[in-house]
């Protein structure tokens, strides 16, 4: 979803309450690395292609921060993805 910006007032603001919030929270904190894990909870999972099931546990129990699979998407499926894009511009332009 997108927001209307005019003359950039939103955006500005915006950026200013998240830097007043960052800073409330490292004043009342005592800065965000506090909330960083570190050791084996600050793991990032690495697989190529694939995704195994311990892995996708580890995530969600939080005993790993992120998860990262080299190569899930298949580049050679990208004209899938525009034929879906065309499909639903089609469909937005003549509703039945």
């Amino acid at each position: 979803m997108t927001l209307s910006i005019v003359g950039g007032l939103r955006a500005s603001s915006t950026s200013v309450a998240m830097r007043r919030m960052f800073a409330m929270i490292e004043a009342k904190y005592g800065g965000l690395s506090n909330f960083l894990d570190i050791g084996n909870r600050a793991e990032v999972i690495t697989r190529v292609n694939y995704i195994e099931s311990h892995d996708l546990n580890r995530l969600m129990t939080h005993e790993a921060t992120a998860l990262h699979v080299k190569a899930f998407y298949d580049k050679d499926g990208e004209h899938i993805r525009a034929d879906l894009i065309d499909r639903r511009k089609r469909a937005d332009n003549h509703p039945n």
